[in-house]
């Protein structure tokens, strides 16, 4: 009976540090994925003035979390209209500490100037979306953020 009852207490105690280990585990990721919703990200500027210049756009994202992540990539798409015609990366690197907000400055292209050259003197409906690469801390693979809906409709040049 003293074997069977040391073996139930082994299990009992394998139990408890599974049960442990795998709870640690779920909150971590909870507190990743809530934080992650949490982060805000808008349209800040958007400032086109020819197919051959860089559109200034200007991007902005909050953290009004008590977690710090790291933004590691701002990635910016534009479209005219329903037509993807460029875009722009930015590479910050930066760490942001619970209740940091930041406005950051992308030169965006247009890889398809003859699509909006043919659009001059139209109204333009830019859209502009893109995606966020953030990471919580090194333990959790670094997530995807996407950012989408803002539009700016001003004159073709």
């Amino acid at each position: 009976m003293t074997v069977r009852r040391a073996g139930l207490a082994a299990l009992a105690l394998l139990a408890v540090i599974f049960g442990y280990n795998l709870y640690s585990a779920a909150s971590g990721f909870v507190t990743a994925y809530d934080t992650y919703d949490r982060l805000e990200m808008r349209l800040a500027r958007f400032n086109y003035t020819n197919p051959n210049a860089p559109i200034d756009i200007g991007f902005e994202i909050a953290n009004p979390t008590g977690e710090t992540v790291q933004v590691t990539t701002i990635e910016v798409f534009v479209d005219a209209g329903v037509h993807r015609v460029g875009g722009g990366t930015l590479t910050p690197r930066q760490r942001f500490e619970p209740n940091y907000r930041e406005i950051f400055a992308i030169d965006g292209n247009i890889d398809d100037t003859d699509y909006v050259t043919r659009l001059n003197g139209q109204q333009i409906t830019w859209g502009v979306s893109g995606r966020v690469l953030v990471q919580l801390h090194a333990g959790l693979d670094p997530v995807w953020i996407p950012f989408a809906g803002s539009y700016v409709s001003e004159p073709g040049s």
